[in-house]
């Protein structure tokens, strides 16, 4: 059986301009009522009782999405492990019991 060596450093980066200040880009990524709104593709509902957002080092956020035809639910979350505010998010990402060192990171930096 061969071995298969897999590259964790494996990363792409994404970059929007978006015509809004950044303390509201900021909101849109710690506020619980405002991630209910749009932490979801199309087709899918996030119910705002089912969000909870702890924006700080050590901190959680977790969320379940919920299929719109079928009812089917997918419960995402993870851990902060930078906060500083309002430029910059580093947190994992995945289901609610990966642990910080499985599950990938995301990072996220808000510039004027």
């Amino acid at each position: 059986m061969s071995e298969h060596n897999v590259d964790q450093t494996a990363e792409f980066t994404i970059i929007r301009i978006f015509d809004a200040p950044r303390e509201q880009l900021w909101r849109a990524w710690t506020d619980p009522d405002e991630a209910a709104r749009w932490w979801h593709p199309r087709g899918v509902s996030s119910p705002r009782e089912h969000v909870d957002i702890d924006p700080r080092v050590g901190g959680t956020y977790s969320y379940l999405m919920i299929n719109d035809d079928d009812g089917a639910e997918y419960p995402t979350g993870g851990t902060y492990l930078e906060v500083e505010k309002p430029e910059r998010l580093v947190f994992t990402w995945g289901s609610p019991e990966d642990s910080v060192e499985s599950a990938p990171r995301i990072t996220v930096t808000l510039v004027e």
